[in-house]
């Protein structure tokens, strides 16, 4: 999906479907991150010897609770989280791009925050690298979801921006194969 894409579907939503999803409603009453003790004692594979990152375990719960609650088979509710933009607000990654940033706040250097609350504004970004330590950072949560980040990679040394529909830009010279290396080991985690 381009950022376009995203951004247009994204705005679709907040502006004549969100204050009639039920999901929304149901997501807003349900404090998730308390079952992340829980759930994450189900995965017994992070060892060093690699292999396929596992989908975040709120990520699984949420996509089980839809099963659940709307009766679906495994590959209908594949279907449904493709094509049915109640179930993708549902399951949002925002919550892992943030988790992405407060453990790196030194390597972040542009956060933008769409899904805004605050009448006639549809984002938000803070720039710097001393953004971790502003209290706007914690001020601009409470109005809206993380959307798209700006970052160094240690490992790499690059500075990279992912959005939150997965798309990956480079803004530092770096050849293809060690781009590809670097989506693989440090954006794959980030979104399966």
């Amino acid at each position: 999906m381009t950022s376009f894409h995203s951004f247009i579907m994204n705005d679709y939503y907040n502006r004549y479907l969100k204050q009639n999803d039920r999901l929304d409603m149901a997501a807003s009453l349900i404090d998730w991150e308390s079952f992340r003790p829980i759930t994450a004692s189900c995965y017994h594979n992070m060892t060093e010897m690699g292999g396929r990152p596992n989908i975040d375990c709120i990520v699984m719960l949420k996509l089980l609770v839809l099963q659940q609650w709307y009766g679906l088979s495994d590959p209908a509710l594949e279907r449904e989280v493709a094509k049915n933009i109640f179930f993708q607000h549902f399951i949002a990654f925002p919550e892992t791009l943030r988790r992405f940033h407060e453990a790196n706040p030194e390597d972040t250097k542009v956060i933008f925050f769409d899904g805004v609350d605050i009448p006639n504004i549809n984002k938000l970004s803070l720039y710097g690298s001393g953004l971790a330590d502003t209290s706007l950072y914690n001020d601009y949560l409470s109005h809206g979801a993380i959307w798209y980040i700006v970052f160094k990679s240690r490992r790499y040394g690059i500075v990279a921006g992912v959005t939150r529909s997965s798309v990956v830009t480079s803004f530092s010279e770096i050849q293809t194969p060690e781009f590809l290396g670097y989506i693989k080991e440090e954006v794959f985690p980030l979104i399966d």
